[in-house]
């Protein structure tokens, strides 16, 4: 019998859901639309190309990396908001969206649009929370199911962008199909500029639905403060009223160590034996999730795809396909990540990103200009993302919201999601040179890093499913 969903719980996994979704919108905005905006800001000006440039590529760079900085910023507030509680928390990323979002889809020159998609990333950043504050309204028993949300809706939320990025309907070039100089439309200005403003919509709802709905601390946060009565009320509320005892003797027991050592600091825990083992296998395995090249692929797969099959239309639409597999597995991934352990989709699903990876990486070296080059390329890259998505991608986030105890969660986590930004934003703006320079060494370079991250996995990452908070490596 399928369990029940209350109108509170679903008001409350929507609230998630839309910060999620944000989170996908944002950070693929600038994907397929970059070389419309960079002709519409005038940063080729007067070059014998109106889309590619010196300039171009330094401001392409920061302007994408910096939606990634502004992660990383902050997840490093997540430690300061999760003392202020959830709701506080993700009032703060709405607000963030809508403001960040503004500013850059009102974007008149470089500097507007980095401030504005620094400030949307600062959201993103702090959107980590979400899955956090699903773990802890729903059953424990779906915690698994309820976390692989976050990953779920953020694919979605890259796929609508794209979507909505396709509607140029044509790419950039410095001659129109007619041989005439390139003009933009007032439609290729909406579009690429509607690009960054669609998180507003859902900032907006996310809003309306926490001041007037879910109006109360999660549970986890009840039971820590002591407030015993609420704790189960709400759960009441969220859950089946049969289901009140177990559910809050589960939150119960993973709160008992925060009530007597609450919020212990990082600098704290990373000193203590006991913790130091999860927070750095964490640590190393957020790192690895963009070290990988996810980022990297989603960010330039229109100019890596270009380089294979052609600057075409035909060649975007092909490389959105990325975005659909990854979409689709991540469905997957919600439907199975309860029935298999997390290490278990973390190995095999990197060992199927490795293998295609293989592809990407040493077609070109081999084939050099044979006609097969081409498909072998856009092959691996599709595999690579199917089994990222199915491991990596929606896996890292649930793992990372279960490795933890609860008296250090707040710091080690915000840490993690830190490295994780940080590495994104690095692998993301060095890409854009390096592409320029040697795309069979970029996907060289994601090679190694994928059979390393394998190894690692298989080695030194320890099982979290059906254990409770912070037991994994004890």
């Amino acid at each position: 019998m399928a369990p029940k969903i209350s109108p509170l719980l679903l008001s409350g996994v929507a609230i998630a859901s839309l910060a999620a979704l944000n989170f996908g919108l944002s950070s693929v905005s600038f994907n397929i639309s970059k070389e419309f905006a960079i002709v519409d800001l005038g940063w080729c000006l007067n070059e014998s190309s109106i889309y590619d440039c010196e300039k171009s590529q330094l401001y392409a760079g920061l302007a994408n990396g910096s939606t990634f900085i502004g992660a990383a910023i902050g997840s490093l507030l997540i430690g300061f908001f999760g003392k202020l509680g959830r709701r506080i928390s993700l009032m703060v990323i709405n607000w963030l969206f809508i403001v960040g979002s503004i500013i850059a889809m009102a974007s008149v020159n470089f500097g507007m649009l980095f401030v504005g998609r620094l400030i949307s990333g600062m959201g993103i950043g702090l959107s980590a929370l979400a899955p956090v504050f699903l773990v802890e309204i729903c059953n424990p028993d779906s915690r698994g199911a309820f976390a692989v949300i976050y990953p779920l809706f953020i694919t979605f939320g890259q796929l609508l962008s794209t979507g909505w990025q396709l509607l140029h309907m044509r790419i950039v070039d410095n001659l129109d199909q007619f041989g005439k100089p390139f003009a933009l439309t007032d439609m290729d200005k909406f579009i690429w500029r509607a690009a960054q403003g669609l998180p507003i919509i859902c900032a907006v709802i996310g809003l309306v639905l926490v001041h007037f709905v879910f109006k109360f601390d999660t549970p986890c946060e009840l039971i820590a403060a002591g407030k015993t009565d609420e704790a189960r009320d709400l759960i009441a509320k969220l859950h089946d009223l049969t289901l009140v005892d177990k559910i809050y003797n589960e939150f119960d027991r993973d709160q008992e160590v925060a009530k007597t050592t609450p919020n212990i600091p990082f600098l704290r825990a990373i000193k203590n034996p006991k913790y130091r083992k999860p927070i750095i296998h964490s640590f190393v395995l957020a790192a690895l999730q963009q070290l990988t090249g996810i980022t990297i692929l989603t960010s330039n797969v229109a100019e890596l795809f270009a380089q294979f099959m052609g600057r075409t239309y035909k060649s975007t639409v092909m490389c959105s396909l990325i975005n659909i597999i990854n979409f689709i597995c991540t469905i997957v991934l919600s439907l199975i990540i309860n029935k298999y352990g997390r290490k278990t989709l973390l190995t095999y699903g990197m060992a199927v990103s490795t293998l295609f990876c293989t592809l990407a990486a040493f077609s070109k070296p081999i084939g050099k200009q044979a006609s097969w080059v081409g498909i072998s390329t856009a092959v691996g890259s599709f595999g690579f993302v199917l089994g990222f998505a199915l491991s990596m991608g929606g896996v890292t986030w649930v793992y990372l919201s279960e490795v933890y105890a609860n008296e250090y969660k707040n710091g080690a986590y915000s840490i993690a999601v830190f490295i994780n930004w940080l590495c994104a934003s690095i692998s993301l703006i060095v890409s854009e040179f390096l592409i320029s320079y040697s795309e069979v060494l970029v996907n060289v370079i994601l090679f190694g890093f994928c059979i390393f991250n394998l190894l690692y996995v298989i080695f030194f990452i320890k099982e979290t499913k059906g254990v409770p908070p912070g037991k994994a490596y004890d």
